[in-house]
């Protein structure tokens, strides 16, 4: 894990708020720690890190090897969860504490501690799994609406598969766009709009958008933040060499030192810094940053409180990913209803309305916002009709904004993709 860096700004999310899940009531002076990486393993052997510690977190990897070292009594424990079980219950690190468990409850004659799977895509095979090893025995099936045997909710699908379903309250909706490249020139107007387009009276009765962005993969993360720094940095008065805009780049395996990757050449390159995945993450929580631009390896555990729009750049692999993608809004103590809008191109469309019956929900579709007619406003002036802008008043210095803009967009979004990629601006954009 990259070290934290020096960065600890003060958030209106502390616990206590009524706006936010940290809200508490329960048990005082619990002590926690963390075992995350061999700093902290060094940590629990040398520094007395574990001492009366009440509530330990951490991956199965280092938690086993601290249980194998013996710095851990795992014979006190009183619970173990297993958060992300769909993922950590395969896992030979997940076997290995479990085994050690068994060791020390039975070398000291004490009953093993209860245990807890979570998660949003648990199936069936998982918990049967846990049942042959003798992790779990008669298991019930815990959910938002209901507690109940696992083996009776399982004979009430006919598939013999637990129940997935997204979060509920969330709407979910998809744009269509013809082309590939179209996808980042639509993505860019809907982030304008989102932050900049309503009245002033409307924009202060709702909440700041916070917004959650999901790419393919890490290069496209890093190409897609570093081309909206770009185009839309100036709307907001920000400065596009730091700060990217309200906008960061989360990597689920972020550089122990700061790097940073450039778009376009020599004085006009512009830059997306790469900050420890802990910084990004404390940004964004703290709503240093507005918009979070981030993988599908990091769609499970981002708990950050009131994101308004999670965004998926094409079509999501799975079920499960989808699940956990939704799961960034409607966390507990969010009040305003979040949205998941999906990018996609016409073949994906299906697949998506697929998802939805597998998953009970019903994307709607919705217009993505069209760019300016500049082709024709260019071609209706080069021919000595109409004038490139409106001919007079507020409506000319509207739409020579509009021009402008648009000019900006094709410049900041679509430079040097012609050459690498063979991609174009958009139809419609000269």
């Amino acid at each position: 894990s990259p070290p934290l860096q020096p960065f600890s700004p003060r958030s209106r999310y502390q616990p206590g708020n009524a706006a936010n899940m940290f809200t508490y009531s329960g048990p005082r002076r619990v002590k926690v720690a963390g075992l995350w990486d061999e700093q902290m393993l060094y940590a629990a052997a040398h520094q007395d890190l574990l001492k009366d510690v009440h509530l330990l977190v951490g991956t199965p990897e280092h938690l086993a090897r601290v249980a194998t070292s013996g710095n851990l009594r795992l014979h006190q424990l009183q619970a173990l969860v297993i958060d992300e079980a769909d993922v950590c219950l395969p896992m030979e690190a997940t076997s290995q504490l479990m085994r050690r468990l068994e060791e020390a409850c039975g070398a000291f004659a004490v009953p093993r501690p209860q245990l807890l799977l979570a998660g949003a895509s648990i199936s069936a095979s998982h918990v049967e799994q846990a049942a042959r090893r003798g992790w779990v025995q008669a298991p019930l099936l815990v959910s938002p609406t209901r507690v109940e045997s696992c083996a009776a909710a399982l004979l009430c699908r006919p598939d013999g598969e637990l129940e997935q379903r997204v979060p509920s309250g969330a709407a979910h909706e998809y744009a269509v766009c013809e082309r590939p490249e179209e996808l980042l020139g639509t993505l860019c107007r809907l982030l304008r709009l989102l932050f900049t387009a309503l009245p002033e009276g409307e924009a202060a009765a709702r909440p700041t958008p916070r917004v959650v962005v999901f790419a393919p993969s890490a290069d496209a993360a890093v190409d897609t933040a570093s081309r909206l720094q770009a185009a839309l940095w100036s709307d907001i008065d920000g400065d596009a060499t730091a700060g990217l805009w309200g906008l960061s780049v989360l990597l689920p395996s972020a550089e122990d030192t700061l790097t940073s990757r450039s778009v376009g050449e020599g004085e006009d390159a512009t830059f997306a810094v790469l900050e420890s995945s802990l910084r990004v993450m404390e940004m964004f929580r703290a709503n240093q940053t507005s918009v979070l631009v981030t993988t599908a390896a990091a769609t499970r555990g981002l708990d950050f409180p009131q994101v308004t729009h999670v965004i998926n750049l094409g079509i999501v692999g799975s079920a499960a990913d989808y699940v956990h993608r939704a799961g960034r809004v409607g966390r507990i103590g969010q009040r305003e209803r979040g949205a998941v809008l999906s990018l996609l191109l016409p073949a994906e469309v299906p697949q998506l309305l697929q998802l939805g019956d597998e998953l009970h929900f019903s994307p709607t579709p919705t217009a993505a916002p069209e760019p300016p007619p500049l082709a024709q406003l260019a071609a209706e002036g080069e021919g000595g009709g109409a004038s490139f802008i409106a001919p007079s008043g507020d409506e000319e210095s509207i739409a020579a904004e509009e021009v402008a803009k648009a000019l900006e967009d094709i410049y900041s979004l679509y430079e040097g993709e012609g050459d690498d990629d063979g991609m174009a601006p958009p139809p419609g954009l000269p």
